[in-house]
């Protein structure tokens, strides 16, 4: 401060700037000490950044944002992790303990979608084609979908919200064990 620059530079780009500071600096140092102090101890990054931006706005500094943008970061390193590995990530992010259990859930997901919409026919064993499903859990989901084709009083988006609700239901339950996380 005692130096009064007229250009502070800050080690962000745009994006994370305006994530640090949604509604600006002007808006922080606004704010009461004991407010400000209480933002501060919630950071759990970019505290130098915004020591050094409000240190900026009191001395009247310009800001100079000379970062590139995060999301090139974020698409360099996603791109050298291999196909498993961000396979595996993706699937714990959606909770599914396996690629084969998504892709079973995926598969029944469809399937039901087309029975509950369209009055899908069943596979010519009586089920929905999905033979390694246990029929704990479709037999449930495939009356649902079954009770919500026939009800005319709901549209195709309101049908197909009580399918997923069920699925989601069924899913969690533990009976649907394997095919959840």
């Amino acid at each position: 401060r005692a130096w009064r620059p007229a250009d502070v530079a800050l080690e962000l780009c745009d994006r994370r700037f305006r994530r640090l500071f949604p509604f600006g600096i002007g808006a922080f140092v606004g704010l009461s000490q004991s407010a400000q102090t209480d933002a501060m101890r919630k950071l759990r990054y970019g505290k130098e950044q915004l020591a050094a931006a409000v240190a900026a706005e009191s001395v009247g500094a310009r800001l100079a944002l000379c970062d590139r943008d995060s999301s090139i970061t974020e698409a360099r390193f996603l791109s050298a992790l291999p196909p498993d590995v961000l396979l595996a990530g993706s699937l714990v992010a959606l909770g599914s303990p396996s690629a084969a259990a998504f892709a079973a859930w995926l598969s029944v997901g469809w399937a039901l979608r087309r029975r509950c919409l369209d009055g899908g026919a069943l596979a010519a064993d009586g089920s929905l084609g999905l033979g390694s499903s246990p029929a704990s859990v479709l037999e449930p989901l495939v009356a649902e979908a079954d009770r919500l084709a026939a009800e005319a009083s709901f549209s195709r988006g309101e049908r197909w919200k009580r399918m997923q609700a069920a699925i989601d239901g069924a899913a969690a339950s533990d009976a649907g064990a394997g095919l959840k996380s």
